[in-house]
């Protein structure tokens, strides 16, 4: 952070003498040293990436806790210190752009992508971990309120497409924050008439339904175009003799994003035009009990279609209680959840 120059005079860091950029301290422990200053030319002390650094701050550690492990990585300090003064994780983008062979090692390592995969040689049925944070580049400027793409924001978009199409790593935890002129325009409302409290709110709502992915899905010539042809081809992988974990991956990946257009696209799609706090909230509800519901059915359903671990066989396996007893759950919970959202509807009217 600072060397000694050549008349014994103690000379700061560049970085932490340039007025453009904020300097976000991360620290393990509330009241410790940080181990680390990140500015917008990323971390000072330790040379890495903001997004591996950060995931040792015990701030950033418990605000992730707090938001369905969601990490925001800005394009800008500003963006990101505006972000985390509201209560929501963020980083910074830096070096995202830039990514090179070592930075993308530590990348995959952090964030179980590429062959740090959990699941690369024994399938997982929904995103690896739930502990690793999924990353949402933020396309749009917090500290500024305005929706103008974010300078270097282009760049990251252009050089992780290029990782996934010429390195072959699927980065299907990167993915993009949008706002829409109109929710932009209630968190300008709730800013001036109800304070920041108001605004997390607005905006820890909008995290779900305004992410797109960031770069292409996994890509195979004969991809299923939709839902009942792509639990066929999963069938088929499943209990193929000469399967492979990596077309394995890929299948249950199409037949994943299948149940993500059927199960949960439509509800966020008419989050768009509600403004009612609480009909939004039954909506999301009823948009991830669904989404749930309908993984843990197709588990099951792959769960029979062969003995898990033994290649090509052909006798069904016996999914256990405790499976049946979670679908059976989360079926109830999204029936509850749709009963209760006609409810308030017609009490609405």
């Amino acid at each position: 952070m600072a060397t000694m120059g050549p008349n014994g005079d103690l000379q700061l860091d560049p970085a932490l003498c340039n007025a453009s950029t904020a300097i976000i301290p991360l620290c393990k422990k509330a009241g410790q040293d940080p181990y680390d200053l990140v500015t917008d030319h990323g971390g000072i002390a330790t040379g890495a990436m903001p997004l591996c650094a950060c995931l040792e701050d015990g701030r950033i550690t418990k605000m992730l806790s707090a938001n369905n492990h969601v990490l925001c990585a800005a394009c800008s300090s500003a963006d990101a210190v505006a972000l985390l003064s509201l209560g929501i994780p963020a980083t910074l983008a830096s070096g995202l752009a830039q990514l090179g062979e070592d930075h993308l090692d530590k990348i995959c390592r952090y964030y179980k992508l590429g062959k740090y995969a959990i699941g690369r040689h024994r399938m997982s049925y929904y995103d690896d971990d739930p502990r690793v944070p999924q990353v949402l580049v933020v396309g749009w400027s917090p500290a500024n309120l305005t929706l103008e793409e974010p300078e270097g924001f282009a760049e990251i978009v252009s050089h992780l497409n290029a990782i996934e199409q010429h390195l072959g790593i699927c980065l299907e935890k990167f993915s993009l924050w949008q706002m829409t002129p109109k929710e932009l325009e209630g968190i300008l409302f709730r800013m001036e008439n109800f304070g920041p409290s108001s605004v997390k709110t607005a905006l820890g709502a909008s995290l779900i339904p305004r992410r797109r992915k960031l770069v292409p899905q996994w890509t195979q010539v004969d991809q299923p175009q939709d839902l009942p042809a792509a639990i066929q081809d999963l069938r088929k992988s499943l209990s193929a003799s000469d399967r492979k974990a990596e077309d394995e991956k890929r299948a249950w990946e199409n037949a994943l994003q299948s149940l993500q257009r059927q199960a949960a696209d439509p509800w966020f799609e008419q989050l768009e035009g509600v403004e009612d706090a609480a009909e939004r909230s039954l909506m999301i509800q009823a948009a991830l009990s669904s989404q749930v519901s309908q993984i843990q059915g197709l588990q099951i359903l792959m769960k029979m279609t062969c003995i898990s671990g033994q290649k090509g066989a052909t006798r069904p396996a016996v999914p256990s209680d405790e499976l049946y007893q979670q679908f059976a759950r989360s079926s109830d919970l999204t029936i509850k959840a749709v009963n209760a959202l006609i409810q308030y509807r017609k009490a609405s009217l």
